[in-house]
């Protein structure tokens, strides 16, 4: 078969006059006499192949998917059906997949959404469409259902659902039209070959019964005895020489033959960019009668596929440090190590609070007070609010203060001011910073991340004050104590400012 152009299926000759064009649409109708009939299956059914290799294929598939999860299946023949969808597009010129490109897009690395935008307006649109039609690909061979022209027409819909137009010869010329999607063509779509010659697909009025035609092979038993890369070559050829539709019979013929290969060996067909001049000298050969080189091309590929998905279950590699990551990782989106470094940021403005506080204030005589990272004697933890944890691998992390008052009213106090981490991460309440007995202030993620807030600063300076300010009663009523003890004050004399 020629290289088909999608979307310009006819080639798109020079015209320089009405007249020209006129005559050009002419001889595309007088082509359609030209048009040889599909083959019926039958002629396929000879062909032959190597059982030993087929078996080790088979075998190789069955014995990686006895050793894996459901889920690590699913995600193996994933990484294949995508592939599959990336590739389909760039071997019909839609956009350019190099190997990175494709890489990237089929096991979805970093950023491969925004590679995909970088490739053109619509290439991640395609794409999806794309994996969309091996996804019906898939259903329908897993369910086993037959394959049908309804079938078929919407397969067409849906792999050129962002496609809205195609180069169509009208008696004017050359036209920009709408794609029909899931509908058959209305126009010729015959082509003309490097060497001048045309290659004729179906008629538009014969392209309905060589349809059904086709679809009456494809479910007959005859066909079902058939080896699965034989039904797949053979449905993947019949349908490219019919050519059902103004554009996009590429993608439907590669997604149509993927059908037999999923039933047999849970892999559709992956054709990559590098081998499109194999794979359509190989249809070539198949229009011309000579089967066996495509029968051979879809085999291989399909062994490259089962290899595929057999090499992605024995790795795991990114499924792994997916499931590393996932232990790592909290509701919030924040991973369990950047909300403890976000909480010793927190406590770090906390103490900044502190000492900015007792600065301001005029202590009296032998009245000192300061904070710091420890403190003698505050070793150990207290009792660890539910549904909290302190900050991991900082051992008693906190901001303690100590206030002092020396001569006749000696008196020492301590207060450690901590912070915790809700235990599962949550955005909302995630911190709760405690100084002893005093009311806990609750921090969500939104106060501190990615920056501190204004509210949320004016509120925690508020609650370092009513720190101080308990601090500080605590200082008063000892060191009152410590006077009458001493006979400083009276029983009931108050003390000044009380």
């Amino acid at each position: 078969m020629p290289e088909p152009a999608e979307g310009a299926s006819t080639a798109q000759v020079a015209i320089a006059t009405a007249d020209e064009a006129a005559r050009l649409y002419r001889q595309l109708a007088e082509l359609d006499g030209a048009y040889q009939a599909v083959e019926p299956s039958q002629a396929w059914q000879g062909a032959t192949i190597d059982a030993t290799r087929w078996d080790q294929v088979v075998r190789e598939m069955e014995e990686a998917r006895a050793k894996a999860t459901s889920e690590d299946l699913r995600r193996a023949i994933e990484v294949a059906m995508r592939f599959a969808a990336v590739t389909t597009g760039a071997i019909e010129g839609l956009y350019e997949a190099d190997r990175g490109f494709t890489f990237m897009v089929a096991t979805q690395a970093i950023a491969w959404q925004a590679a995909a935008r970088e490739k053109g307006e619509n290439v991640l649109e395609l794409f999806e469409a794309q994996l969309k039609g091996y996804e019906l690909a898939l259903d329908i061979a897993t369910r086993s259902e037959p394959v049908t022209e309804a079938w078929i027409r919407r397969l067409h819909e849906v792999l050129c659902g962002p496609q809205e137009h195609v180069p169509v010869l009208t008696p004017q010329g050359w036209q920009n039209q709408e794609l029909l999607k899931g509908e058959y063509k209305r126009q010729s779509n015959h082509v003309l070959q490097p060497d001048d010659t045309w290659f004729t697909y179906a008629p538009v009025l014969d392209t309905p019964s060589e349809m059904h035609r086709l679809i009456d092979e494809l479910v007959s038993p005859a066909f079902a005895d058939y080896h699965p890369v034989v039904q797949a070559a053979y449905a993947h050829h019949a349908l490219s020489r019919i050519h059902p539709f103004q554009d996009g019979n590429g993608r439907v013929a590669r997604a149509l033959a993927s059908v037999f290969l999923y039933r047999a060996a849970w892999v559709p067909l992956v054709v990559f960019v590098d081998e499109k001049p194999e794979y359509f000298a190989s249809l070539r050969a198949a229009d011309g009668g000579e089967r066996r080189p495509f029968i051979d091309f879809v085999y291989e590929r399909t062994s490259d596929a089962v290899h595929i998905v057999t090499e992605h279950l024995s790795s795991a590699l990114t499924e792994r440090v997916a499931g590393l990551g996932s232990l790592l990782s909290t509701p919030s989106g924040l991973a369990l190590a950047e909300l403890d470094e976000l909480g010793v940021r927190i406590l770090e403005a906390v103490s900044a609070g502190v000492i900015d506080e007792l600065k301001s204030l005029q202590l009296p005589p032998g009245v000192y007070m300061q904070a710091q990272g420890s403190l003698p004697g505050m070793s150990g933890e207290p009792a660890v609010p539910k549904d909290f944890r302190p900050i991991l691998g900082r051992g008693n992390v906190g901001v303690y203060l100590s206030g002092t008052v020396q001569g006749a009213g000696l008196t020492h106090v301590q207060r450690a001011l901590r912070i915790y981490v809700r235990s599962d991460g949550g955005a909302t309440g995630v911190f709760r910073l405690l100084a002893d007995d005093s009311q806990p202030l609750e921090v969500s993620l939104r106060d501190v991340h990615p920056a501190f807030r204004t509210a949320f600063d004016l509120r925690l300076r508020a609650w370092v004050r009513r720190v101080l300010d308990r601090v500080v009663d605590e200082m008063t009523s000892r060191v009152r104590d410590a006077l009458k003890e001493a006979g400083y004050l009276g029983e009931d004399q108050p003390t000044r400012g009380a």
